[in-house]
């Protein structure tokens, strides 16, 4: 399946949601940065006062080598960047939003 992703930011709620589906080869990981850095970039919080929520449901199993899990993981390199959180089940992802910021 080819990858698939979508970004969007609520800037009154200081929150960025990721959608991402399909398999990534490393110029569709290229084409998520870009998309990501600006996203964030929209953001008018302070620096790790946002929220970011990625929903990977319909994301094919990456190959270990890929570089997405590394990307994903890893400490995000702009400071305005905190760590996103993974949604993998939609009844994760309810009770969180639930009980976070009150959707």
């Amino acid at each position: 399946m080819r990858a698939k992703f979508d970004i969007s930011v609520n800037v009154e709620r200081s929150l960025v949601r990721m959608t991402m589906s399909g398999s990534f080869s490393s110029e569709d990981i290229a084409q998520f940065v870009i998309a990501r850095d600006e996203v964030h970039h929209m953001l008018q919080c302070r620096p790790n006062q946002h929220l970011t929520l990625v929903d990977i449901r319909e994301m094919d199993i990456q190959a270990q080598d890929s570089g997405l899990h590394s990307l994903l993981h890893a400490r995000w390199p702009v400071c305005r960047y905190n760590e996103p959180l993974i949604v993998a089940t939609q009844a994760n992802f309810r009770r969180f939003m639930k009980q976070s910021i009150g959707f």
